[in-house]
């Protein structure tokens, strides 16, 4: 892995990801995978939630269950945002295309 630091931008629904706050849920997921990451959001599609890693874009998520209840309720799972199937590797050495 590269020793530089990754930067990390979360996409999140306006209704799930910022007036919800689901964003930081996600953020504290990818956190516990990738501790040095500096971590930013953004405003995203309606629905949906996206990772990108040092320009790399991870897979866009459809997450409806994310946009239904606050942040406070844990009835949806937020551990599997810090793998790399939504956040993209950023080592050109790994990175499969």
């Amino acid at each position: 892995m590269s020793n530089s630091k990754e930067k990390i931008i979360i996409y999140s629904c306006p209704t799930g990801g910022w007036v919800m706050n689901n964003r930081k849920r996600v953020e504290s997921e990818i956190l516990k995978v990738h501790p040095n990451a500096e971590v930013s959001h953004s405003c995203g599609y309606p629905f949906t939630i996206m990772v990108s890693n040092n320009g790399v874009d991870g897979k866009r998520h459809c997450a409806f269950p994310l946009f239904c209840c606050p942040s406070f309720v844990t009835i949806f799972s937020t551990e599997k945002y810090g793998t790399e199937e939504y956040v993209p590797c950023n080592d050109s050495e790994t990175m499969v295309r």
